[in-house]
């Protein structure tokens, strides 16, 4: 894909904010195929078209979120200057509704002052709920969330795909006042399967059918030129004098009979019945109560255009009454709504939200940080007991059968502490690793990250630093409870060693989350990423069966405090399995960035 993204132009550059050119993206014969879109500046840009029509694709092909087989996209904006809604909008559900606004301020407009998240809550409706958590939110209250998100940082496009599906009628009518109070102060592209709605807000529509643009251009053009103008007369007393009347004129279509008062007349233009029906009543002499323009609408329009039939008439006012009845409950909107959200500012968060602070709300609003410490801590307090006391466990299972084991030494406590920890504190790792780098399993969310960072590494960055952290921290945790328990019962184990066995354990504990970041970019579901990456570290043991490589392997800092406390080996010994330990981190992090960059959504 090509995308051109110029510097801010002028208020008063005429020049079109959006066009491509002989966009495709072909999916085996559905798609989007040789488009030529032209969005001009300032406009409300209507995208209509039946389910499966191409409306989500173009709008991922403008939003770079995918990337197409041919043709270019060119925006005479700058990137950041481009907001994006997806009609499923998704956040992580421990986030308040001002979290999740500041969270996309410091991404796309970081020196805009905070009192923009409670301008932006206020315009969407959102003014009494931004300390409220989004996972207690209606879908409609979500979806409000997301024109927040969009609207804080004050773009010159506007990308909204949906924007008032899950909205009930009354939520509904205000976002469309709010989003046609933006012509000609920004561009805003939106589509709808509510045809009325998109013909209230839109002066530019664009119709597209199987993957192609029919038509673009004005919307009331686009009515007059697909629709016959059309007029229903009522008169009083004999209408045949009136019907042959009309029927001689040159610029009638057609003339019926719609009822026992009522005439149909079929023009061949807007002009020509507006001058011509009056002539002619006046010329009968006929008692006239009313004339009246037929409804001459979008919907109207679009199905003549489309050739879409009764069937998809049907199935367009099926969508529309499905849309009209969801939604949440109305909230207010404009300037009432915009001071509360100023008033309510302070009682919303204090900190500034960043995507390393949205990390460490991650580890601390969920049981993540404390699950992952009590597995470690569990096995460190746990398995020296077990040690010590293994011969008597053993004596009480054995129904009669002796066994003698040797005397439990320091070495062999922690030993057994890193057996379990190795195996049931990784998987743990592992686990909660995967669920923060597979964010692209979750479309909503993908699409707010992707759309607001320059670099994937802004994203992979702060969820390696905080997992990798986390997973050492629980490591020298429940090392310090082995080394206390192990002390206690069974004998000292030197500090120096223990202090280098941490070392290599928890480099180790970060090569694994660097292996889950790479898996992740591989495949996108999380229980995915998790079996790849077990997989990959099961079969580093495996290969290290051979003796040549067993020293350079990470699989080897696995039982290194053991080595080491027991004086079996020195840190030199494992020298190498730590330098490639550190260059395989770096590496696999690089290929994790590479291939999300690469992925489309």
């Amino acid at each position: 894909m090509t995308a051109a993204f110029g510097p801010r132009a002028a208020a008063s550059d005429e020049g079109p904010v959006v066009t491509t050119c002989g966009l495709t993206k072909d999916y085996g014969g559905t798609g989007l195929f040789d488009v030529d879109l032209v969005v001009p500046r300032g406009c409300v840009y209507g995208l209509v078209g039946m389910n499966g029509a191409g409306k989500t694709t173009l709008l991922s092909l403008l939003s770079g979120l995918r990337r197409p087989d041919r043709g270019t996209v060119t925006m005479a904006v700058d990137r950041i200057r481009v907001a994006v809604c997806p009609d499923v909008p998704e956040f992580d559900g421990w986030l308040t509704a001002y979290e999740a606004v500041d969270l996309a301020r410091s991404l796309v407009a970081p020196v805009v002052g905070r009192e923009a998240v409670a301008t932006a809550l206020g315009t969407a409706g959102l003014a009494d709920a931004a300390d409220r958590r989004i996972g207690g939110f209606s879908r409609g209250m979500v979806q409000r969330v997301g024109l927040a998100c969009a609207l804080v940082g004050e773009p010159e496009v506007l990308i909204l795909d949906e924007p008032t599906s899950a909205l009930d009628p009354a939520g509904r009518a205000e976002i469309l006042s709010l989003l046609a109070a933006m012509r000609g102060n920004r561009t805003v592209i939106v589509s709808s399967h509510i045809l009325a709605d998109v013909q209230r807000i839109a002066d530019q529509v664009g119709i597209l059918r199987d993957g192609r643009l029919l038509y673009q251009g004005a919307t009331q053009t686009l009515i007059d030129t697909y629709l016959t103008p059309t007029w229903l007369l009522r008169i009083a007393g004999d209408m045949a004098p009136v019907i042959a009347a009309m029927a001689s004129q040159h610029w009638v279509i057609s003339v019926e009979s719609a009822g026992s008062d009522t005439i149909r007349v079929d023009a061949t233009s807007i002009e020509a019945g507006e001058r011509g029906i009056p002539g002619v009543i006046a010329r009968c002499d006929a008692r006239q109560v009313s004339c009246e323009p037929a409804a001459a609408d979008l919907e109207s329009a679009f199905l003549a255009l489309t050739g879409a039939g009764a069937g998809g008439a049907d199935a367009m006012s099926r969508a529309q009454q499905a849309e009209s009845s969801a939604g949440t409950a109305r909230q207010p909107l404009g300037e009432a709504g915009i001071a509360a959200g100023l008033m309510n500012q302070d009682a919303a968060v204090s900190r500034p939200m960043s995507l390393w602070r949205l990390e460490w709300l991650r580890l601390t609003r969920t049981p993540r940080a404390i699950a992952l410490a009590a597995v470690f801590v569990f096995y460190g307090l746990v398995e020296p007991i077990a040690t010590k006391y293994e011969n008597k466990l053993l004596a009480h299972v054995g129904n009669g059968v002796r066994i003698y084991l040797p005397p439990p030494t320091p070495a062999a406590g922690l030993r057994s502490y890193i057996g379990e920890s190795s195996l049931i504190g990784l998987i743990v790792v592992v686990v909660l690793a995967a669920g923060a780098f597979a964010f692209d399993s979750r479309p909503g969310v993908a699409t707010f990250l992707r759309t607001r960072v320059g670099n994937l590494w802004q994203i992979v960055a702060p969820r390696f630093a905080f997992y990798a952290g986390a997973a050492s921290g629980a490591y020298l945790l429940g090392t310090i409870a082995a080394w206390y328990e192990t002390r206690v019962l069974i004998g000292s184990l030197p500090v120096a060693g223990m202090l280098a066995g941490v070392l290599c354990g928890a480099l180790y504990l970060t090569f694994a989350v660097a292996v889950t970041a790479a898996a992740a970019s591989v495949v996108r579901g999380t229980l995915a990423a998790v079996g790849m990456t077990l997989a990959v570290l099961l079969a580093l043991p495996v290969a290290g069966t051979w003796q040549a490589l067993d020293k350079w392997l990470p699989s080897t800092l696995v039982n290194a405090p053991v080595d080491l406390v027991s004086g079996a080996h020195h840190l030199t010994h494992f020298a190498s399995a730590l330098a490639v330990t550190c260059a395989a981190t770096v590496a696999l992090l690089a290929v994790a960035v590479s291939r999300l960059s690469a992925r489309e959504i």
